[in-house]
């Protein structure tokens, strides 16, 4: 199994609304079909009992390396603490070629859980040992350090629910939510900020600037005009 391409893929995409990571696997003869590896799945998941069960997208579609490769990447963020739960994989026109896309919540994340996957599949196919333990670990602190604030958090996850795309601008809390034509960045809170600050104060009116004399004075009786 060889990876010829992976990228990042921005919300929204071909593939949906969520973010993913894009690779493009090309297999060989025998890993187009998992039965042809023997005893390939069985050591998978006693490397990984946590990953979700092997299933084909298609209903004659013979289950690949490929397929394996996007239940573990999935399985490792999900495994790490990250909300992830989209994933595919579909067969190219070109024999043995297949995409795979795996939603992530970091990019950095999401292409770190793609390559402990892709060694977590060669040691299950080598019968090698796999430090699942400490994958686990460096996918959970990286995604902590990475991940945006509370926040700016429930911000996203409000715009995401209703279907408005979102971009992040910068390693920390800049995002820029976007509707169409319509562009908002929020801000990030900062701890010195409080909620009654957060909070819009009623301007007072401004005086008026009539001079307080004229203001009550009482404005005299026009004579009576007799008509002759």
């Amino acid at each position: 199994m060889e990876i010829v391409r992976l990228r990042a893929l921005r919300s929204p995409n071909l593939w949906g609304r969520h973010t993913m990571i894009e690779a493009r696997i090309n297999c060989t003869e025998d890993e187009c079909q998992i039965t042809n590896l023997a005893g390939f799945e069985t050591r998978l998941r006693s490397r990984f009992p946590q990953m979700d069960p092997l299933i084909a997208g298609g209903h004659n579609e013979p289950l690949t390396l490929a397929h394996a490769l996007e239940v573990v990447a999935l399985g490792l963020q999900a495994a790490a603490g990250c909300p992830v739960t989209f994933s595919r994989t579909v067969q190219t026109p070109e024999k043995g070629t297949y995409i795979t896309v795996v939603e992530y919540n970091e990019k950095a994340v999401g292409k770190l859980a793609f390559e402990h996957a892709t060694l977590l599949c060669q040691a299950a196919r080598e019968d090698r040992m796999f430090d699942l333990n400490a994958a686990l670990h460096e996918l959970n602190g990286l995604d902590e350090d990475l991940r945006l604030g509370p926040s700016t958090g429930s911000i996203v996850n409000a715009a995401v629910a209703r279907n408005i795309p979102f971009r992040r601008m910068t390693e920390g809390s800049m995002v820029q939510l976007a509707n169409r034509n319509a562009f908002k960045r929020p801000k990030p809170a900062t701890p010195a900020q409080s909620p009654n600050r957060l909070r819009k104060t009623k301007t007072s009116p401004k005086p008026c600037s009539i001079p307080l004399a004229y203001r009550y004075r009482k404005v005299a009786s026009l004579p009576n005009w007799k008509m002759h």
